[in-house]
């Protein structure tokens, strides 16, 4: 467990932040508690399209995930979810790292579970508490003074599946198009000779 802190909610009111800090995955849980909002938003630092380096994206679960998986977990529902305004927040969104950097609402993409069981987008006012709360948590969060290790831990984290999916599925299929490639190639370059033995050698043409 980590240290204690407020944020300003809308209308001046406190709010409870306390903190988790994994440092086998990298991750840092916020449990924050004030006027209209209960609940977990754990921040997931995501890395560049290599694996082996920070991307400056974060992954903000809404929720608890105690097991830790890798995945990112947009489209299920976590342990202590967030109640925003009195809807329960489900998934979650990306923020970029810096906390200056404007808060993209799409991408945040709160959603909640309809009455059918299809995720819907949750309303504005819910919405815009959800990012005012999310500012101020980046803002604790890019502030730590042991954020490179929480990224050298992330990426260790995600590692694991990276190799996998790389053994398995990637390199694989990059092997199986490069040899498609080759016999397409061979393919057609045999056709392009016997198109080619069709035609007169040179001086032999009109004799």
């Amino acid at each position: 467990m980590g240290d204690i802190f407020t944020i300003t909610l809308p209308g001046g009111s406190p709010g409870e932040v306390l903190t988790h800090v994994c440092t086998a995955t990298g991750r840092v849980r916020y449990q924050v508690r004030g006027r209209g909002v209960a609940g977990s938003f754990t921040f997931v630092p995501i890395p560049d399209a290599d694996g082996a380096a920070a991307s400056g994206w974060v992954f903000v679960q809404y929720g608890h995930d105690p097991d830790q998986h890798p995945a990112y977990h947009r489209y299920r529902r976590l342990q202590d979810a967030p109640l925003v305004r009195r809807i329960l927040l489900f998934g979650g969104g990306q923020v970029i790292a810096d906390p200056q950097a404007r808060l993209d609402g799409a991408l945040l993409a709160p959603q909640r579970i309809g009455a059918l069981g299809a995720p819907s987008d949750a309303p504005p006012a819910t919405a815009q508490l959800t990012a005012a709360i999310i500012i101020q948590l980046r803002r604790h969060w890019a502030s730590r003074d042991d954020l490179p290790a929480l990224w050298r831990a992330a990426l260790a984290h995600l590692a694991p599946q990276q190799i996998a999916d790389l053994e398995t599925n990637l390199i694989p299929a990059a092997v199986q198009r490069r040899d498609q490639a080759q016999a397409s190639l061979n393919t057609n370059g045999r056709r392009l000779a016997a198109l080619k033995a069709l035609l007169p050698e040179e001086g032999q043409v009109g004799s």
